[in-house]
């Protein structure tokens, strides 16, 4: 009787050995971005993983959209208020259209924030 006791034992300690812990980035700008990394999600927490989430804010009315079902860990990190304010204004588009082409690699730069 010990001895089904200790196979249980080893195999349950087995099973939860190749687990991993995974963290995925998913930024709230795009709903297709955000449905694609929480498929990934379900399929890693359906093969055995624990799956937390990070999502940090960029667009505010994306902040709901996990693409998940399953994942129940989620960090959120809150939109900066420079873009903040750059989004409620509604000039975004006007402002990337014009500089898209001769923007500097650094992404405030192309509001004038530094």
């Amino acid at each position: 009787m010990n001895l089904i006791y200790a196979i249980t034992l080893f195999v349950g300690l087995i099973g939860s050995a190749v687990s991993y812990k995974v963290l995925v980035f998913n930024p709230a700008y795009g709903a297709s971005h955000s449905n694609f990394l929480g498929k990934i999600s379900d399929i890693l927490i359906d093969a055995g993983n624990e799956v937390t989430m990070l999502i940090p804010v960029y667009l505010s009315n994306k902040r709901n959209q996990t693409g998940s079902k399953k994942v129940t860990k989620i960090v959120e990190i809150g939109q900066d208020p420079r873009t903040k304010a750059i989004f409620e204004s509604g000039q975004i588009e006007g402002i990337i259209k014009s500089k898209v082409w001769t923007m500097d690699p650094e992404m405030m730069s192309l509001f004038g924030v530094s």
